[in-house]
């Protein structure tokens, strides 16, 4: 509020709230290596750089994308708040002049477009997560990252 209310600040506010689910759950996924595979890898004396491309990210890549996810949600929300305080255009603006004439139809029209938009890019999200996380499916063993996402 004290640089005042650019687009360019209000970007960055959502950035930055977005960021923290993922940096958080990916944290907690890299943390939670099985230390036999841990082992393995000191055995073999596998480099920093492979360690992290090969066993890290991979391992950890159930957690990043629920954290992707859940930053999706909080993106939306801070994106329609930053849109009703700092903005005349996009659906926050729209929004909050609807409630403010006491429009409740087309208030909730935009509550619906909103819903709707949030859901297509949660099922963008899930479908590039089962893409990519192929063997994540074929897992079958009941480990407890499994439906970690779900």
């Amino acid at each position: 509020m004290i640089f005042g209310l650019t687009p360019l600040l209000l970007v960055a506010m959502i950035a930055f709230g977005a960021l923290w689910p993922i940096l958080v759950t990916s944290m907690h996924g890299a943390n939670r290596l099985d230390p036999l595979l841990i082992d393995t890898v000191r055995a073999f004396r596998i480099t920093r750089p492979l360690w992290i491309v090969g066993v890290v990210l991979p391992a950890a890549a159930p957690w990043i994308f629920t954290g992707l996810r859940q930053s999706l949600s909080v993106a939306c929300i801070l994106m329609v708040v930053a849109e009703m305080i700092g903005s005349s255009r996009g659906i926050g603006a729209q929004l909050a002049a609807a409630q403010t004439r006491f429009d409740m139809v087309q208030m909730w029209q935009w509550l619906v477009l909103l819903a709707v938009v949030g859901a297509a890019f949660n099922g963008l999200l899930m479908a590039a997560e089962r893409r990519i996380l192929v063997w994540q499916q074929a897992d079958t063993t009941g480990s407890e990252h499994h439906n970690v996402a779900r």
